[in-house]
C-alpha cells in the first residue's frame, strides 16, 4: 500500500468517526418529556398570590390530586427548618380525588402568601405518572 493509498483510508475512517461522534452528541441532547412543577417567582411577601403550575410536557395523561367538589390542586406546604423540610400546612383539602392532566397541558393554582409566616418553602404535589404514584416538589421560595 502506498502512502497515497494510506492517506485517503484515514481520512474516510477519521470522517466515519467524527460523523458517528455527531449523531451520538444529537442523541444524547434530547431532553426526555417530563412533568414540572413550579412557582412564578422565587420571593414572596404579604398580600402577593404565590401561583404553582404542574406542566406536563409528556405525550401521556398524568393524574395530580385535587380536592373533591372544588378545582384547588391538594398540596402540601413545607418550610425549611435547619436542614430538613417540615409540612406546615398539610393537604389544603379535606379529602382528595385523582384528575387528569392531559398530555402537554398545565393546570395552576394559587395560595394567598400572608398564610405563610418568614421563611424559605417549597409546595409538594402527589401524582401519578404513567403507573407510578410520583410525589413533585416546586422550587424553592421565600417568604419576606
Amino acid at each position: 500500500m502506498n502512502f497515497k493509498t494510506f492517506l485517503i483510508i484515514a481520512i474516510m475512517v477519521f470522517s466515519i468517526i467524527v460523523s458517528s461522534c455527531d449523531k451520538e452528541d444529537e442523541t444524547t441532547n434530547t431532553p426526555e418529556p417530563t412533568v414540572i412543577f413550579f412557582t412564578d417567582n422565587t420571593s414572596y411577601v404579604d398580600l402577593d398570590n404565590i401561583v404553582f403550575t404542574i406542566k406536563n410536557e409528556t405525550p401521556d395523561t398524568v393524574k395530580y390530586g385535587a380536592c373533591v367538589f372544588s378545582d384547588v390542586l391538594d398540596i402540601e406546604i413545607q418550610k425549611k427548618t435547619d436542614s430538613a423540610w417540615v409540612t406546615t400546612n398539610s393537604t389544603l383539602c379535606l379529602d382528595y380525588m385523582w384528575a387528569n392532566l392531559a398530555a402537554n397541558s398545565q393546570i395552576s393554582d394559587t395560595i394567598s402568601a400572608d398564610m405563610l409566616e418568614q421563611g424559605d418553602y417549597r409546595i409538594k404535589s402527589k401524582l401519578i405518572v404513567g403507573s407510578n404514584n410520583t410525589v413533585l416538589y416546586s422550587g424553592e421560595f421565600n417568604k419576606r
